[in-house]
């Protein structure tokens, strides 16, 4: 239901009307086009990986295991955290795995898995703690860096940008 015209009137209200300066078009920003040496999503997507050029190492570094002693008995979250950084750095789950050394009960175990990363292939090891027996184990065939654990990554989320970080000083290094 609309109010008409002289109801209006008889209360003082003016009639609207629309003024001449305000029925210009607005003007077109001028379009900025990007140029074409800057790589595209859709290139970086379909150059095997997905991953992202900005994160993944220009030295072919493309597998990795994630050594943390009590990651098994940190459960689902923690390794889910895991999951999202590897994802989020363009490492496909193909090309990383985790290993608990706490899970490793004697010499035969830590063994086997040994034998098991040598035939996966990684090319770096990032270790939460040093002392294992297990890490110095793997720290004579691969380069073992030094990271957070991701129970401090869970409580503190500025270490997960620490760790990012780490992660472009490693690309870059490399």
């Amino acid at each position: 239901m609309g109010l008409s015209a002289s109801f209006l009137t008889q209360l003082g209200v003016q009639p609207w009307q629309l003024k001449p300066s305000f029925q210009a078009a607005p003007e077109q920003a001028p379009v900025e086009t990007m140029s074409s040496d800057v790589p595209s999503p859709q290139a970086d997507a379909s150059e095997g990986q997905g991953a992202m050029a900005s994160a993944q190492p220009a030295s072919g570094l493309q597998r990795f295991v994630w050594v943390e002693p009590g990651l098994a008995s940190a459960g689902a979250p923690a390794q889910a955290l895991l999951s999202n950084l590897f994802h989020a750095l363009g490492v496909s789950a193909q090309n990383w795995q985790w290993v608990d050394p706490l899970t490793l009960a004697d010499e035969t175990a830590r063994f086997d898995r040994l034998e098991a990363l040598i035939e996966f292939g990684p090319d770096l090891a990032l270790c939460t703690d040093l002392a294992p027996e297990f890490v110095q184990e793997l720290a004579e065939g691969m380069m073992v860096e030094t990271v957070v654990s991701t129970q401090a990554m869970m409580q503190d989320p500025w270490q997960k940008k620490a760790f990012y970080r780490q992660w472009l000083a490693l690309a870059a290094r490399d």
